[in-house]
């Protein structure tokens, strides 16, 4: 029973270590540069939100522009818009 305290206390202390740490936790995938857009200094994929997004976005830069969106994730000037509701799409 002792064992089994230990086992579960080291099994907790270690998660807490590497989600502390952010080991555990993931960004966003940005994908590649594909986008006829890429690497002009603003993010044109569309799931991101923020003041260093291209005017014009269309779904087809979906994952397509990640130079730039990295970049600027990684400076905080654009999120990533989080999904709260599902989309079944139409018949």
């Amino acid at each position: 029973m002792i064992y089994l305290i230990k086992s579960i206390k080291f099994f907790i202390l270690f998660f807490a270590i590497f989600i502390g740490n952010g080991l555990l936790a993931q960004g966003p995938t940005f994908g590649d540069d594909s986008s006829n857009w890429a690497r002009n200094g603003e993010c044109d994929d569309p799931r991101f939100e923020g003041s260093g997004m291209a005017s014009y976005l269309i779904d087809s830069d979906r994952f397509s522009d990640a130079t730039d969106c990295e970049a600027l994730f990684k400076l905080g000037l654009v999120r990533l818009i989080e999904e709260k509701e599902i989309k079944f799409g139409d018949d």
